[in-house]
């Protein structure tokens, strides 16, 4: 059976996998009212706008051209507005940053979205589920699914041949194996390619896998998803403290929304609202001022 993969998985939760004692964390997000398949979120740094140079780009007239960006700062994930003309929401409020996990909602201009809990999603089936997330280039947020219900073994590579196909000129025609010894247990075989196989950066010809570890087929680079997967603490706190600098005050009016001439990162391009003067008052205060001054002079002569 052969997969094409489609584009990212749009559902959403923060993943944090244990490699070498460090964390890595991802966030898989599915959108509400409109139909896009969900994606994950890979990035450090993952900009949203309609502007075809964001990493997620929505064509919907109620997003700004650069709306949102979702980073990693510290120990959580944070939702920022650019501000945007429409407002970037969570849970309801309006926000211009805020931590986001497991279970919130966000909306971006009429725009919604969720943010799922992917090991709740993948076990409720009861079946051991495993998929390679791509975390570079331009597969980066697409999910692979491991599908080993008709064969124990997974041929990977671009030949048509192949369970799942990367068309890209730099994989052999059969790449790579990925052989499931036993449900917790996966193998990975280099099968002579011409670009080699790496296993977290090193390059190997047969070698036992875990859930986190990274895979790179030359150029291609994954991240194995899998049981063993953990969540961190900051995907499941039920309510996410505002950031300082924050707000949930009412929608902002167009005079109070910063205009831009181009990025709002450059220098002296922030255009901002002309202030209301009064200077017809001050001009008028000040001619009564020269003519009770002229008619004290003129008094003053005369005596």
């Amino acid at each position: 059976m052969v997969n094409y993969v489609s584009l990212p998985d749009l559902a959403a939760g923060i993943i944090l996998t244990r490699i070498h004692h460090t964390y890595f964390n991802m966030l898989k997000i599915r959108s509400l009212n409109f139909d896009r398949a969900p994606f994950w979120v890979t990035e450090r740094n993952f900009t949203i706008g309609r502007s075809d140079t964001n990493n997620l780009t929505l064509e919907d007239p109620s997003v700004d051209n650069n709306h949102a960006r979702i980073q990693r700062e510290k120990d959580a994930i944070v939702l920022r507005d650019l501000n945007s003309a429409t407002g970037t929401y969570v849970n309801g409020e309006r926000v211009n940053a805020r931590p986001i996990s497991c279970g919130d909602s966000f909306r971006l201009g009429n725009l919604e979205f969720e943010v799922m809990d992917p090991i709740a999603e993948t076990l409720a089936d009861g079946n051991e589920y495993w998929s390679l997330i791509g975390d570079s280039s331009w597969l980066a947020g697409q999910e692979f699914p491991l599908d080993f219900s008709t064969s124990s073994s997974l041929l990977l590579g671009r030949g048509k041949q192949c369970d799942i196909v990367f068309a890209g000129t730099h994989l052999s025609r059969e790449h790579a194996r990925i052989t499931r010894v036993s449900g917790t247990e996966l193998i990975l075989e280099d099968l002579k390619s011409a670009n080699s196989t790496f296993l977290n950066d090193k390059k190997v010809e047969r070698a036992p896998l875990k859930a986190g570890d990274q895979i790179r087929l030359d150029v291609y680079s994954f991240r194995l998803f899998g049981r063993g997967i953990r969540l961190h603490k900051s995907a499941t706190r039920p309510q996410q403290t505002p950031l300082p600098g924050d707000h949930t005050d009412k929608p902002r009016t167009p005079a109070e929304q910063k205009r831009w001439k181009t990025a709002p990162t450059s220098p002296g391009n922030r255009e901002e609202p002309a202030a209301q003067t009064s200077s017809w008052v001050t001009w008028f205060i000040a001619f009564l001022l020269v003519l009770l001054l002229a008619a004290v002079l003129a008094r003053v002569l005369l005596l």
